[in-house]
């Protein structure tokens, strides 16, 4: 019974971090593609750039999620920035792959393969896609959004990674 209330735990302080990175994501997106401006220039209304903020966000951070979940079972105090820093770059890493495949497809899209955003930046999530990779703002997303949204997953890794190593060490009174 035990046992079962620690993965719980566990699991639940994963879910919070990994909500926390979903929101931190969202904020990078806002900032990077001034969305504000967006909104005052009439080009979206409010509540439309918050849900396609959000989605893009949920989508990165789907991305990010099984990088999460490999575990570092060598962690120890002095190291927990090592698995932190493995993240971040895997992340990164996966990232660039995603906007190569999104990028990818839109030049490989021909017309005679249907007009619209689901069909040109991929299937399912191409209106999100179309919204953040036309014309050249996937560059944005490239320099500016996986850069920090890579290190704010290391970090929240590492975050997490000190509070589960704090969590399974043996506390001893010392003066």
């Amino acid at each position: 019974m035990r046992g079962h209330v620690k993965t719980i735990r566990r699991i639940a302080a994963r879910l919070i971090v990994w909500v926390i990175y979903w929101f931190l994501s969202a904020v990078v997106l806002w900032w990077a593609y001034d969305t504000n401006a967006l909104i005052r220039g009439g080009f979206y209304q409010r509540n439309e750039a918050i849900v396609f903020v959000s989605k893009l966000a949920l989508i990165i951070a789907v991305l990010a999620l099984p990088i999460w979940m490999v575990r570092d079972r060598r962690l120890t105090r002095d190291s927990a920035w090592r698995p932190g820093w493995r993240v971040a770059w895997r992340t990164a890493l996966v990232l660039v792959g995603y906007a190569a495949l999104v990028v990818g497809r839109r030049q490989l899209w021909a017309s005679d393969q249907g007009v619209s955003d689901y069909v040109m930046f991929l299937p399912i999530i191409g209106h999100v896609n179309g919204r953040f990779f036309s014309e050249f703002l996937w560059l944005v997303f490239v320099f500016q959004v996986i850069p920090i949204t890579a290190l704010a997953s290391g970090a929240l890794y590492y975050l997490d990674a000190r509070v589960r190593y704090a969590a399974t060490t043996p506390r001893t009174n010392q003066p």
